[in-house]
């Protein structure tokens, strides 16, 4: 299993013009199947399997647009001077699995289910630092970009 933080919206106001920007957008993440023929049906299953043996919760709805308008709404509500980023984002994950029938000599289906969890929301003032293992690490890099 692999796990990735992915950044899926950042607002970045300039303190000194007062002006929002959405300078990063990216589509949401569709739980999906890939490999032998499978049926979706078997995405809760996959999911609920995934979430209890690596004790991580995992999603089996597309990601929606709370998350950035959470961002959003704190960024426009936030009243510190400087440059301000927002951002949410989600944890994308990927894992193989291996499935078959019991007390059946076919063979197994192997296949990759991939999906999402762990969705998150926050705000970085750019004269921080965060550390490395952070979203708000990842979004930083937009600091920059705005100045």
């Amino acid at each position: 299993m692999s796990q990735e933080k992915k950044l899926t919206n950042v607002f970045v106001r300039d303190g000194a013009a007062s002006k929002t920007t959405l300078v990063h957008k990216e589509d949401g993440v569709q739980p999906t199947l890939s490999g032998t023929p499978l049926l979706t049906g078997w995405i809760p299953t996959l999911a609920d399997s995934l979430s209890t043996t690596k004790g991580l919760p995992v999603e089996t709805q597309p990601t929606s647009d709370d998350e950035a308008e959470l961002a959003r709404t704190t960024l426009a509500e936030n009243k510190q001077s400087g440059t301000v980023v927002a951002f949410s984002g989600i944890i994308k994950v990927n894992a193989t699995f291996t499935a078959s029938c019991p007390g059946t000599k076919t063979n197994p289906m192997i296949g990759t289910f991939s999906s999402w969890g762990t969705p998150t929301t926050g705000i970085l003032h750019c004269s921080i630092t965060p550390a490395a293992s952070t979203f708000a690490h990842l979004a930083r890099k937009y600091c920059k970009a705005s100045q």
